[in-house]
């Protein structure tokens, strides 16, 4: 059974710590952001956090929209990233078959949690800084995992969504060397754990 620590951001199976796609794209150094400031990267990760469960409270018709109308984080207005993602719903109305849904494959041992599954994209939602790094082989990796854990349902297609005040952005993802090259980064995660390194 898989378990996930929201606070620590770790995964379990069957109570033995898995890695994340996201820790293991960092462990491997493709999504490397040393270079920013820290306060820049602790910032930009919390408003990324904030949009991500605003959305999802959304999308589940569970929003408080008195809470967020009068939000400011670093200058920046929630609700208006809010608007952004309206309006891609109301253009493009997706029906979502899985909202921020953790996963575990069984054939590669790691875990991940999807932002949104349409009848034929996983799609993930960015604000942040740096955002294209690594986007495809995250995406990639929860590709598998969704074909891998619904196989009736399989999906093709990849997509980031990149939300900006009162507007969007859509980054298709078509490589398809992009699984071999998160396997890749796997690996480099195994050795660099087996090593001592981590």
């Amino acid at each position: 059974m898989l378990t996930f620590n929201e606070d620590t951001h770790k995964y379990y199976w069957n109570g033995l710590n898995v890695p994340g796609v996201n820790e293991i794209l960092s462990t491997s150094g493709i999504s490397n952001y040393n270079k920013i400031p820290i306060y820049l990267r602790e910032s930009a990760l919390y408003f990324g956090k904030y949009i991500h469960k605003m959305t999802e409270l959304f999308d589940l018709n569970d929003l408080d929209f008195d809470s967020i109308k009068d939000v400011v984080i670093d200058g920046k207005r929630p609700v208006e990233y809010l608007e952004g993602w309206i309006k891609y719903k109301e253009l493009f109305k997706p029906i979502f078959q899985s909202i921020e849904k953790p996963l575990y494959s069984k054939i590669y041992n790691y875990a991940g949690t999807h932002d949104r599954v349409e009848d034929i994209t996983v799609d993930d939602i960015k604000t942040g800084i740096n955002s294209k790094s690594g986007d495809d082989l995250q995406l990639a990796a929860y590709l598998q995992l969704w074909n891998e854990n619904y196989p009736d349902k399989k999906i093709k297609e990849r997509r980031v969504i990149k939300l900006k005040p009162k507007e969007f952005e859509i980054a298709p993802c078509k490589n398809k060397q992009d699984f071999n090259d998160f396997r890749i980064c796997l690996s480099i995660h195994s050795l660099r754990k087996k090593r001592g390194l981590l």
